[in-house]
């Protein structure tokens, strides 16, 4: 197995909570709160269970931070308001507007007993117009803003033809973003290995560093157009 990570228990633990609170004015209108929370925990303790390792004529000891018990949190609180309504006969809107806090902190993977935080707040709209009993367009737009990567926009437009009972043909277009995760965007994940032998070198450390997240990530964006035909096929 891996010498660094021996066999060992691990305590993991998840949980999450949902409140939602909806008004219903008449059966097209409705209004709405959500509120999420998520917690994710894991701790371990690797003391004396890590030997040393030779390279070359060097004997090193177990690496810092899996010379010691290491923990790990990760949580995300996430606000929501969504009002459904029909503005005219032809036509559905939905709006809201959202906020989201997601934090971490991990000795292995930040090298720090501190949280991390990402924040965002977001505002979208979709409306739904059918113009004929035929045709069916939606058009939306969901607006972000959050501390790695500033404000974006994802519009998308749908348009659909009925064609026949079962039907329909449609045609979309849409832009989306990917925003980084804490873990690439400020992770800082490192083994130093302290040098035990030979004697010119002991008392000295090698660093190893596998993730070093440097702050400067731009999101990933991504544009789709799409034309499809749509077939229901009846039951029996």
């Amino acid at each position: 197995g891996n010498p660094f990570l021996p066999y060992h228990e691990k305590d993991v633990r998840s949980q999450f909570e949902m409140l939602q609170w909806q008004r219903s004015f008449a059966p097209d209108h409705q209004l709405s709160l959500r509120f999420f929370h998520s917690r994710d925990t894991f701790e371990q303790n690797l003391h004396g269970l890590i030997g040393t390792t030779t390279f070359g004529i060097f004997t090193l000891g177990a690496p810092v931070p899996l010379d010691r018990p290491i923990s790990h949190v990760a949580e995300r609180y996430d606000l929501e308001l969504q009002h459904v309504f029909s503005p005219s006969a032809s036509t559905r809107l939905v709006w809201g507007a959202g906020s989201r806090l997601d934090q971490a902190k991990s000795d292995l993977y930040f090298n720090s007993s501190n949280f991390r935080r990402f924040r965002q707040a977001s505002v979208f709209a979709n409306l739904e117009w059918r113009p004929h009993a035929a045709w069916l367009v939606n058009l939306g737009t969901m607006v972000e803003n959050n501390d790695f990567t500033g404000t974006h926009a994802s519009p998308r437009l749908g348009i659909n033809f009925h064609v026949a009972d079962g039907h329909t043909l449609r045609a979309i277009a849409s832009r989306a973003w990917r925003n980084p995760v804490l873990y690439e965007q400020r992770g800082n994940s490192r083994w130093v290995f302290p040098v035990l032998a030979p004697f010119p070198f002991a008392g000295l450390s090698v660093p190893f560093q596998y993730i070093y997240g440097r702050d400067n990530l731009e999101p990933e964006r991504i544009d789709s157009r799409e034309i499809g035909y749509v077939v229901e096929l009846g039951q029996g």
